[in-house]
């Protein structure tokens, strides 16, 4: 809330009051998300269901353009990209084409590195990571694509998948937003 004031020339003095309003309408559309995430999440019928749902929802909800889930194979000695994921934009089918081929050990790429830490990895721009930290970047710049953020879902302390979003835009690390999908992956 600010205050201020001006004086006419009349001497009249008028007082203005501004209040910023941004922090709590972010709040109410984290509230928002998160209460139809969960609501959406307790009733999927499995895993699949409740990615999926989970992947909607945050991209629209927060900005992110793509989402994609990292799902173990070979007893969690690889990771392959699930079925499920979401786009906003068509042309982000062809980045998904690539992930479709790709295979993730722990430690590689940014599923791996989610999968191995179990914590969350926020990168501000991806197309400006060498091939051995992003292996993806070629397509990333072709899109593209820059932020991207990782999000372990855990239960009984194991990695069931990796959560992975992209978006069209360079981003500094918003820590309110990666509470909120951290929340949502617990769920």
């Amino acid at each position: 809330i600010a205050l201020g004031h001006i004086e006419t020339k009349d001497g009249i003095i008028v007082l203005s009051v501004v209040r910023d309003i941004t922090e709590h309408e972010k709040m109410d559309t984290e509230i928002r998300l998160l209460l139809t995430l969960t609501q959406g999440i307790n009733e999927s019928k499995d895993l699949n269901s409740a990615m999926e749902i989970a992947k909607k929802k945050v991209c629209e909800a927060t900005g992110w353009n793509y989402g994609e889930a990292w799902v173990p194979i070979q007893n969690g000695k690889a990771h392959v990209c699930s079925p499920v994921w979401y786009s906003t934009d068509d042309r982000l089918s062809k980045f998904r084409k690539l992930s479709e081929k790709c295979v993730f050990y722990p430690g590689t790429g940014l599923p791996g590195r989610v999968w191995l830490s179990k914590k969350t990895e926020w990168i501000p721009d991806v197309s400006d990571l060498p091939e051995t930290i992003f292996p993806r970047v070629k397509a990333a710049r072709e899109l593209g694509l820059k932020a991207g953020l990782g999000i372990p879902i855990i239960c009984d302390n194991n990695v069931m998948a990796v959560l992975v979003f992209l978006m069209f835009k360079s981003q500094e690390k918003d820590s309110q937003m990666v509470e909120i999908v951290s929340a949502v992956a617990a769920q």
